[in-house]
């Protein structure tokens, strides 16, 4: 069969092989002018192309994104069903994938599950007691948060929920729980 034979779809698809071919012997420039907002970037502002002579993209990821924003809030309710579609296509595979993660890490999802509920149910054992300490007046609440020294009805706070832990308590106010929460989480202790 000679070139002639060939239709328009397959000497484009026999091109686009050889430029993909010889993509690593081109030369990128270092700047390049957007065609769509007329702008010289930087050639690292614009994705790769092989077909192309210079091996770019003719628009610069700017306004590749943009355009593409525009359309996703233009067409939701198609996003939104091709969505939906490739959801239920990959479905079976997904769930296929799952399963067989599960059977890898069974033992350690259980373990972890395990902790999880024994510390569940040590800090809810910590609450009743402090709850319990505080009607019988056992402990005070303070008036004010022991960090920053605010006025208000402090959390009473637990560095361990070990039972014999239980009624040391720091009194925090909401701002300062939640920020020695965050600040635990950062540094990768548990709390």
């Amino acid at each position: 069969m000679g070139s002639s034979s060939m239709n328009k779809k397959q000497r484009s698809h026999q091109a686009y092989l050889k430029a993909k071919a010889n993509y690593h012997k081109r030369v990128i420039p270092k700047m390049k002018t957007c065609v769509h907002c007329g702008r010289r970037r930087s050639s690292k502002r614009f994705s790769k192309s092989p077909s192309n002579r210079d091996g770019l993209q003719s628009w610069c990821n700017l306004c590749v994104a943009v355009r593409a924003g525009k359309w996703g809030r233009d067409n939701r309710g198609r996003v939104r069903e091709l969505g939906r579609k490739r959801r239920l296509h990959n479905l079976a595979v997904t769930r296929a994938r799952s399963r067989d993660w599960y059977k890898e890490n069974r033992i350690a999802i259980l373990r972890k599950e395990q902790d999880r509920r024994r510390k569940d149910k040590l800090r809810l054992q910590a609450s009743a007691r402090v709850s319990s300490a505080l009607e019988s007046g056992k402990i005070r609440r303070p008036k004010k948060c022991s960090v920053c020294h605010r006025k208000c009805k402090p959390d009473a706070h637990h560095d361990s929920y070990e039972p014999s832990q239980q009624l040391k308590v720091k009194w925090l106010c909401p701002p300062c729980h939640k920020r020695w929460h965050f600040d635990m989480k950062r540094e990768g202790r548990s709390s």
